[in-house]
């Protein structure tokens, strides 16, 4: 006989709805953008390998800023980091909207992946700090692994309908409601966390190691789509370089 499923308590499911509108607007952002390449090639009259990073300066920038969230949340809080960056978010998204060429939409998508960066991490950590002994361990990150699922299904079909309908400049405005739901709601439900007694120490070495990594693999993989795949040189360069910074990581852990 099949046991009772375990009924998850009230205030761990609000973080969690909390975590998850906010999150939203980050996978979404992830995915969107990649609709309208050529469009903003067209309109900023730039070459289609010069806009594309405004897709590739955001994964980069995802990746340099995930190794410091745990030192960040240390030394502030998680609450307030959450609020920070979702708020940080919200803003450089409208500064997107606003963007006058490709620079400075390079600049600003860079800007607004260090603040997703912060985000994706403490998505689960905000709703896992919430479960009592294991209890409903599985159900609440079923909830907050929502955008990650429904980030590539929706986001393609939602950018599809702005890009019909309206201007480019929209498939950022449409960050903002969930920027603005998810803060007022993590404001209200997301306890407050303790101040902590002393400040911790950010390990520069590691971060030295693994940030760059990070970038290195990352850079590498969005390259290989491009004529010759891995054969070229700035696919299978940075992806090893990468790679051995990440192992000189794991080795100066160990």
């Amino acid at each position: 006989m099949a046991e009772p499923a375990v009924k998850l308590d009230r205030s761990a499911v609000l973080v969690a709805v909390s975590v998850v509108i906010g999150g939203l607007a980050v996978i979404f952002d992830s995915t969107i953008i990649s609709l309208a390449l050529h469009t903003l090639a067209d309109t900023f009259a730039v070459p289609v390998s010069t806009i594309q990073w405004v897709s590739t300066g955001y994964l980069l920038a995802l990746g340099v800023a995930i190794p410091v969230v745990g030192w960040a949340q240390a030394c502030i809080g998680g609450k307030r980091l959450w609020l920070i960056a979702l708020a940080a978010f919200g803003l450089v998204s409208i500064a997107c909207s606003l963007a006058w060429d490709a620079p400075s939409l390079i600049a600003f998508r860079v800007a607004q992946g260090l603040a997703g960066g912060l985000m994706m991490p403490l998505m689960a950590t905000l709703a896992m700090q919430q479960v009592v002994g294991g209890e409903g361990f599985g159900r609440l990150m079923a909830m907050v692994s929502l955008p990650a699922a429904l980030g590539p299904i929706l986001a393609p079909t939602l950018g599809g309908l702005i890009l019909h309908w309206l201007d480019w400049r929209w498939l950022f405005w449409v960050n903002v409601p969930f920027c603005v739901a998810g803060l007022v709601m993590a404001a209200r439900f997301i306890p407050a966390d303790p101040v902590p007694e002393r400040r911790p120490r950010l390990d520069w070495a590691g971060l030295l190691l693994v940030s760059p990594g990070l970038v290195g693999v990352l850079y590498g993989l969005s390259n290989i789509a491009s004529d010759g795949g891995a054969t070229r040189a700035d696919v299978w360069l940075p992806v090893l370089a990468g790679l051995a910074l990440l192992a000189a990581f794991a080795i100066a852990q160990l």
